[in-house]
């Protein structure tokens, strides 16, 4: 049997201004969340979290990639970093499984943003279930 395409986007609806607008017309599925880290975590799980703190969410994606996020897309030097990341309480790191997270990775990390890092393991039961109602409804 011949499967028909499926047209989703893994974005979540706030990272992009125009994204909502952009999948309504192409007629593609986006995730419920305002954002990836709503998307794999589940706003639920976060809000639980925080309800004694003000986070920052990091994915091992965001650590990897964090230099050319926010010191060459956003511009920011160390000064720069501190002053906005030091409204938070703590960056907490969600730890997936999908790749090692090194050390070295999280100390520079705090080095740059003198926040503390907390890693806190999620499984990918959200992440899946997103999915797998985005799948359903294009079906």
């Amino acid at each position: 049997f011949i499967q028909e395409s499926v047209d989703i986007v893994l974005y979540g609806a706030n990272c992009l201004p125009e994204l909502q607008e952009m999948c309504r017309t192409q007629g593609c599925s986006l995730p419920h969340g305002k954002d990836c880290i709503q998307v794999i975590a589940g706003k639920d799980f976060l809000d639980q979290l925080s309800q004694n703190s003000k986070d920052f969410y990091l994915t091992p994606g965001w650590l990897e990639h964090y230099e050319a996020i926010f010191r060459v897309g956003l511009g920011w030097d160390t000064i720069d970093a501190r002053q906005n990341f030091g409204i938070y309480d703590r960056i907490v790191l969600l730890d997936t499984g999908v790749r090692p997270i090194d050390d070295l990775e999280i100390l520079e990390f705090y080095e740059y943003s003198q926040v503390i890092v907390e890693t806190i393991p999620i499984s990918l039961k959200h992440f899946t279930k997103c999915l797998r109602e985005l799948l359903v409804s294009k079906s």
